[in-house]
Formats: structure tokens, sequence, C-alpha cells
């Protein structure tokens, strides 16, 4: 690790550096946070003068055949009772959307993106485990002697929507929102 770089962990809505960068990045994971707003007017504050923002996280469409696969089995008898009161968590925003907020709190976007990525699985084991370390909002409201069950239902439904293809692999459509934005 190079002397000038440190790492610390905290809330990303609750930043508390004031023109401190010239350059915040963020890769994967604002996409897990709703309030945006107070995101960036903590970015804002971050950056020096003519500082620089690079993000790329969840856009608008990510992932929606599994969100689709997912509803379909939440929305089961079997799986319903866990999900009272269960609300959506993921910030899929558009470009247009990104840009307002931008604005709003101001920063001047230079690009913003929404870039198709293509995910690929080895069959359903492979999907299977990639829903166990990312779809926790939704497994960890299934008593764990159940979660088993619970992610294999999703697959399958999945996979019953989205075939595996000729080499067995399964393949997730997901959308990135890439953002580059100046104070």
């Amino acid at each position: 690790m190079g002397p000038n770089l440190s790492f610390r962990l905290g809330d990303a809505t609750r930043l508390n550096f004031d023109d401190d960068f010239d350059l915040v990045v963020s890769f994967s994971c604002l996409h897990w946070v709703t309030d945006h707003v107070a995101v960036l007017n903590g970015i804002r504050r971050s950056l020096k003068s003519g500082g620089r923002v690079v993000l790329q996280f969840g856009g608008k469409g990510n992932a929606t055949s599994v969100l689709d696969a997912t509803a379909d089995v939440v929305a089961r008898s079997q799986w319903t009772p866990y999900f009272k009161g269960f609300g959506y968590m993921w910030a899929f925003c558009s470009p247009e959307e990104y840009a307002a907020l931008l604005y709003q709190v101001g920063l001047v976007p230079q690009r913003i993106e929404l870039v198709p990525k293509d995910m690929v699985y080895e069959g359903t084991r492979g999907l299977k485990g990639w829903m166990r370390t990312t779809w926790l909002p939704y497994i960890e409201r299934v008593p764990e002697t159940l979660r088993d069950k619970f992610v294999a239902e999703i697959v399958q439904r999945y996979v019953e929507r989205c075939p595996l293809d000729s080499e067995g692999q399964i393949h997730v459509q997901m959308m990135r929102l890439e953002v580059e934005a100046t104070l």
C-alpha cells in the first residue's frame, strides 16, 4: 500500500470529508444505497475545486430477470409470510434520473451511460453461489433451514425463463450505470 493510500469503513450517506480529494471513485456498490442525494452531497463536500467523480453501479434494468424470478417465488404461499413489510432496497437509476441528482447537489455530469454486462455462471450451481452472496436482503428473511430450498426455487424459475446455453452456462443480463462528473 502506498504512503498516501488508506481505507476507512463508513456509511456512504454520512461522508465527513471537506475539500480533501481530487478524485472520488466507487465501483459496484452504490446501488445498495437508496439515498443518493446524501451520498452525492458528501462526495461534493469532499472534492477539491475542479475535482472529479467516477462511479459505476447497477442501473435501471439491472438483473431484471433475476428480480422477476425472485418476485415469482416470493409470491408463493410458502414464502410470502417471510416477506411482510419487505421493501425494495436497490437504487437502479436511469441516466436522466441520475443527472438530475447530480445537478441537485451541484455536480456537473460529464458522462452518464447505461452499459449492459453479461454475467456468466457455471450452471445452476454458479447462479446459486452468486445469489447466496448478493441476495442477502431476501435470503436472510427466510429461516436458515429453508434458505437452500428458497434459492433453488429462484434459480429453477430463472432457468425456466432463461435457459442454460449450449455449454451449460447461465447468463444474467446486468445494466451498469457509469457516471463521470465534476465539481
